[in-house]
């Protein structure tokens, strides 16, 4: 039977109160939740994210410890999650946005059908909330029948590539931030916490396309130590660099005391080894010898074999675009191909910005005229929000 983490704490190393805190943050969670949701509907409230996995970041400040990562809580419902969502999902928000002046974080909630998640494939956020997680209300045996998601060697190699755009992502969003003027200090944090996560991706991501993956960060950090010789990919000692701060960031996270030319010089720091990692995973998941972004980019491949043809064509459909037409070959394939051309393109490709191939190229993908870096990192956001 899955019960989660065998500790009973919230953090390594954080101190009492912080642990209390937390504590007091799930019973309002709790209280708050059977509110709204009849207990007729309700199956069960978990913590997720690195708290409930025992490993949430612990700010050390003059005040005493504080929370630094988000609360992620999975409900779990009886029922279709789709009318769940229209019945509830004000009222959760709304729950969210009142607990998070006492949070001191933000607070989420995400509906969810234990009856999909039997049946579901694995996934890297699946197999943290069951391996890692505190239960705040239900039986114990919450997660009967899903103990597939506890198997990482069984997570599917697009996985580690969607981590790996998630995380590219973040970075072109924390590099928007760095343009900015007035420079904000919630632009500094974005861009230090959005460089951190990346770091502990390209690592991790390693992992999971080995069968290697371990929902504690501690347990992954120490695997990753154990590969150090013999090499196991080029440029494998930065990873394992890379890797080791990102996990004392998310372990200790801090306060961003640096402008936009300390941190954007941080940022580049990572973008060389992240395009290498991707370009790593993408041979591999693929089984093709890109040589370079270009290649990858522009070499037609589809990008996204695991999806269905006929339900991309729905989705497709959906989209409109005044850049050019749709390709009919573009029909059939998932629209997060081009979230992964665009991202490959505005990190690893700004140099190319001003050629007509390039802005073709990136027009086509984003679905949007993209006369400046401005104009592409809003219309990227966009089909983020929709397919990433």
């Amino acid at each position: 039977m899955l019960k989660g983490l065998a500790n009973e704490r919230y953090t390594v190393d954080g101190d009492d109160a912080l642990e209390q805190h937390v504590d007091s943050v799930c019973e309002r969670v709790k209280e708050g939740l059977t509110q709204i949701i009849p207990k007729s509907g309700l199956h069960g409230v978990l913590l997720g994210g690195s708290y409930g996995r025992g490993e949430g970041g612990v700010l050390r400040t003059p005040d005493g410890d504080m929370p630094y990562e988000d609360f992620p809580f999975a409900v779990l419902i009886h029922g279709s999650v789709a009318l769940a969502r229209r019945r509830f999902s004000a009222a959760l928000a709304g729950l969210g946005r009142s607990l998070q002046s006492f949070a001191g974080v933000e607070v989420g909630f995400h509906l969810m059908s234990r009856r999909r998640l039997r049946k579901g494939e694995v996934s890297l956020a699946r197999h943290d909330l069951v391996c890692g997680h505190r239960t705040v209300l239900g039986p114990p045996d919450l997660f009967s029948g899903c103990a597939h998601h506890a198997d990482a060697s069984a997570l599917p190699l697009h996985e580690a590539t969607r981590l790996l755009l998630s995380r590219g992502a973040g970075l072109l969003f924390a590099l928007d931030r760095l343009r900015q003027k007035p420079f904000r200090r919630e632009d500094g944090e974005f861009v230090l916490r959005t460089t951190a996560q990346a770091k502990l991706a390209l690592g991790d991501a390693f992992l999971a396309s080995n069968g290697l993956y371990h929902f504690s960060v501690r347990v992954r950090a120490s695997r990753l130590q154990r590969l150090r010789a013999p090499p196991v990919c080029d440029g494998v000692e930065e990873v394992l660099r890379h890797h080791a701060e990102g996990a004392a960031f998310t372990l200790h996270p801090q306060f961003c005391r640096e402008g936009p030319e300390g941190l954007l010089e941080r940022l580049r720091g990572v973008l060389t080894a992240f395009g290498g990692i991707f370009l790593w995973q993408e041979r591999k998941r693929l089984g093709i010898p890109f040589a370079g972004i270009p290649e990858y980019v522009f070499g037609g491949v589809d990008k996204c074999p695991e999806t269905s043809r006929w339900e991309n064509l729905f989705l497709n459909c959906g989209c409109r675009g005044t850049a050019r037409p749709f390709a009919l070959r573009e029909l059939f394939r998932h629209p997060r191909q081009r979230l992964l051309h665009a991202m490959a393109l505005l990190l690893w490709g700004r140099s190319s910005f001003r050629d007509p191939a390039f802005q073709q190229q990136l027009s086509g993908e984003l679905l949007s005229p993209c006369p400046d870096l401005g104009a592409a990192v809003k219309a990227y956001r966009s089909l983020w929000l929709r397919f990433g």
